[in-house]
């Protein structure tokens, strides 16, 4: 099997994708949203994951380029990140309205940092890990 963008696409489906939000969804609690899983390539040319989160309704889109997953545990990382995102995005959201502005790279830049030092975090290494 090689390493190329369709060999890749073969080993994780749709389904199997979703599936993983949906068993990150419930190890993080986060049943009471309401999140809808898109497939894109064309989202972000960097980006495996895109988390478009509106908090005050419970409602998120996690977008997934499939086409970007080195493996299944990459995915599963990724969708780790997004829902982090989905976590920070009440606190995100109140921050830009303070900041007096609907986008902030700053205050984007500073999520990405947190998210980061989060994932670092011994608890959910092996939280991914564990099988």
């Amino acid at each position: 099997m090689g390493t190329g963008p369709s060999d890749t696409r073969d080993m994780i489906s749709r389904s199997e994708a979703v599936s993983i939000v949906r068993e990150y969804q419930s190890k993080f609690r986060l049943n009471h949203w309401d999140i809808d899983v898109h497939f894109t390539g064309q989202q972000d040319a960097d980006a495996i994951g895109e988390c478009s989160a509106e908090p005050r309704y419970k409602s998120c889109s996690i977008f997934l380029n499939l086409d970007k997953a080195k493996s299944q545990d990459h995915l599963k990382r990724t969708v780790v990140h997004e829902l982090f995102h989905l976590i920070l995005s009440p606190y995100t959201s109140a921050a830009t309205v303070f900041a007096g502005e609907r986008y902030s790279p700053i205050l984007e830049d500073l999520e990405d940092s947190i998210i980061t030092d989060i994932e670092r975090w011994p608890l959910w290494t092996t939280l991914i890990s564990s099988e």
